[in-house]
């Protein structure tokens, strides 16, 4: 389920630092189960091609997207960083804590092989 955009921009709102990330690879991080890959099968002139990885416009790959994002950052989700689709924002009010939180949020993505691309 996406988040309110009103809900999100009253957390965001009154803090000093904000660092906003864009992950515009996001959908092609998201492989499609191989018995479920048929189904995205389209014709070009010589081939028959299906997709292996998710791609915006699949049905429910908003969705699905959404929830990979919660998924990784579900204990900071609302306290560190704002997820929306493939953008998040880490923020605080002060410059230490903004810094261990945007270390705490990139760690994250290392840890569970989350491309920033």
């Amino acid at each position: 389920m996406l988040p309110f955009i009103d809900h999100m921009l009253e957390r965001l709102a009154g803090n000093k630092f904000y660092y906003f990330l864009d992950c515009m690879s996001g959908y092609f991080q998201i492989l499609i189960a191989p018995e479920d890959q048929a189904k995205t099968t389209f014709t070009c002139p010589l081939h028959h091609l299906c997709i292996s990885v998710d791609s915006f416009g699949l049905w429910n790959a908003s969705a699905t997207l959404q929830r990979c994002m919660m998924a990784i950052f579900d204990r900071m989700f609302g306290e560190i960083v704002e997820v929306f689709l493939d953008e998040f924002s880490v923020y605080e009010d002060s410059f230490s804590h903004y810094l261990r939180n945007l270390e705490l949020v990139l760690k994250r993505c290392e840890e569970t092989n989350f491309a920033l691309i």
